[in-house]
């Protein structure tokens, strides 16, 4: 009783199936290929990343160099900017002073002659660092439209300038003095000259003028004497 056939083992044998199997072990080799084609992927990306990184350290690097390099560079102009305000408190444009020739340009000793004689009309003989002529005759002119830009030894000789206009008054009707702005302030003076223009036509009686303060310009204006000047914003 206790025995099988022969022909019952075979069923059972068919029964087993090991093939099952070694379909698990395929599945597991795909997942593992998936997994390491993700592991060199993110490799890669690192990779790159490692890359990225270093070159943006690079850049900053030299972005820190390039600022730095600014920073001087702002100093040293700054510097150069308030030695020129400094050397430009001495000095003044001269408009009214007639040309010494007929010929387009002045020579230096022609304009130091043109300016004894305006000198001599106040009674002062300054000590002059330097004097140049701003540009030649026109046609039909007398030069007295040219500005000759005067730098005295110290800036009492320039109050002193002022001082002696006052007191010539009407004698000096013809004679102009401007303010010798530095070469950097020049655009922001158009700006404000524009602007104190158009006040002046809007609101005819009003006084504009234009002041340093810091490296930079303003724009002033007052209606009357008795007013304090006020700031305009440009």
């Amino acid at each position: 009783m206790g025995r099988k056939s022969k022909r019952s083992l075979e069923i059972d044998e068919e029964k087993i199936s090991p093939p099952s199997k070694m379909s698990n072990r395929g599945v597991s080799g795909a997942a593992a290929t998936e997994i390491l084609a993700k592991l060199e992927a993110i490799e890669a990306r690192f990779t790159s990343l490692e890359k990225e990184m270093a070159e943006i350290t690079r850049v900053v690097k030299e972005i820190d160099t390039l600022r730095k390099e600014v920073d001087l560079l702002k100093q040293n102009c700054e510097g150069y900017q308030r030695l020129e305000i400094e050397l430009k408190k001495r000095s003044v444009l001269v408009k009214g002073v007639k040309f010494h020739t007929k010929e387009k340009y002045e020579t230096r000793a022609q304009t130091k002659a043109a300016l004894a004689e305006l000198f001599g009309r106040i009674d002062m003989r300054p000590h002059l660092v330097d004097y140049q002529r701003l540009g030649g005759l026109r046609p039909n002119e007398d030069g007295s439209k040219v500005s000759i830009r005067i730098q005295f030894m110290d800036v009492d000789q320039k109050m002193e300038l002022f001082e002696r206009m006052r007191e010539k008054g009407r004698e000096l009707q013809d004679i102009t003095i401007l303010t010798d702005f530095p070469s950097f302030q020049m655009t922001e003076f158009k700006t404000l000259s524009g602007l104190g223009f158009k006040i002046r036509t809007d609101k005819p009686g009003t006084k504009t003028r234009i002041v340093p303060k810091g490296l930079g310009l303003i724009l002033q204006t007052r209606s009357s004497p008795a007013e304090r000047w006020t700031h305009v914003s440009s």
